[in-house]
């Protein structure tokens, strides 16, 4: 399947997961910042069930699923919770189905982020989330997401440019 891509209702829906995640993590605001996310991960679930790619879309599932609570709570327990979810189905998965260590991307990608998004804040969780998004970069050019490789490509650099930006910010509130 490595590098396999046909443009189809799956791509669409792969692009339209590019132009929400553009918008979200342009976001300086951790709040809205996290509901565009809840956005993002509905629309990357469905891409990935429609490609075929039960890892991709099960972490995303999970992704929105402890995005949802992480707009509420803000617990390392209730993130240790997701954690143990994503590596439970990890493990799971892995034993019935894998036939490359790029099953593991997603799952790993899924923790990092679950650990951000309960337990850091600012320039911390989108540094955070950076690692996560190249992890997720690799697995969608494994299962040939075209959406999700413009999406991980796109996210990298505006959530560079954002930590720049909240660093600034920051600098500039110091010296206030």
């Amino acid at each position: 399947m490595f590098f396999q891509i046909e443009l189809n209702f799956a791509q669409f829906i792969g692009g339209l997961s590019f132009i929400i995640g553009v918008i979200t993590f342009c976001q300086k605001d951790d709040k809205k910042f996290k509901c565009y996310m809840l956005l993002l991960f509905f629309c990357q679930t469905a891409h990935y069930f429609l490609l075929g790619a039960q890892t991709s879309a099960v972490s995303s599932l999970i992704n929105f699923l402890r995005t949802l609570v992480a707009t509420k709570i803000n617990s390392f327990y209730v993130a240790l919770f997701f954690v143990m979810l994503n590596v439970l189905f990890g493990i799971f998965y892995t034993v019935n189905n894998a036939s490359t260590v790029s099953v593991f991307f997603p799952i790993i990608a899924a923790s990092i982020g679950t650990l951000a998004l309960f337990c850091l804040q600012g320039i911390q969780m989108r540094l955070a989330l950076l690692v996560g998004s190249v992890l997720w970069l690799c697995n969608n050019i494994i299962v040939g997401s075209i959406g999700g490789i413009m999406l991980e490509t796109m996210v990298i650099l505006i959530n560079i440019s954002t930590m720049i930006r909240l660093r600034r910010d920051n600098g500039k509130k110091a010296m206030n």
